[in-house]
C-alpha cells in the first residue's frame, strides 16, 4: 500500500504532465504566444511563488527569485528539480533547502 508521501509525489508528477500537455495545446492553438514565452514564464513563476509560499509557509527568500528553468527545460519529461549531492541539504518533508536558502522540490 502506498503511503501519503508517495501518493502526493505521484499526484504531483501527474499534475506536471497534465499541465505540460495543456501548455502544448494552448501553444498549438495560439502560435503567436511562442514569441512571448520568456515573459509568460516570468509571470507564471511569480504567481507560482505566491502559491508555494502559501502551501509551505516558507519565506519568499527560500525560493529562487527567478525561474531557474527555461521554458524548454520545464517542458522536458526528464526535468527533475534536484540539488547537487555535494551541497549541504536540509530536508523539509518533500522539499530541500540548500546553503543559499533556496528551496528545491525533490521527486524520488
Amino acid at each position: 500500500m502506498a503511503g501519503p508521501a508517495r501518493t502526493a509525489r505521484h499526484s504531483w508528477r501527474l499534475t506536471i504532465r497534465e499541465q505540460r500537455r495543456e501548455v502544448a495545446d494552448v501553444l498549438a492553438d495560439n502560435p503567436s504566444l511562442r514569441g512571448r514565452l520568456d515573459e509568460l514564464v516570468a509571470s507564471a513563476y511569480g504567481k507560482a511563488l505566491l502559491v508555494a509560499q502559501r502551501e509551505t509557509d516558507l519565506p519568499e527568500e527560500a525560493f529562487p527569485a527567478e525561474c531557474p528553468w527555461t521554458f524548454g527545460q520545464a517542458m522536458e519529461d526528464e526535468l527533475r528539480p534536484e540539488i547537487e549531492p555535494s551541497k549541504p541539504r536540509y530536508c523539509i518533508d518533500e522539499s530541500v533547502i540548500d546553503e543559499r536558502n533556496m528551496l528545491t522540490l525533490t521527486v524520488s
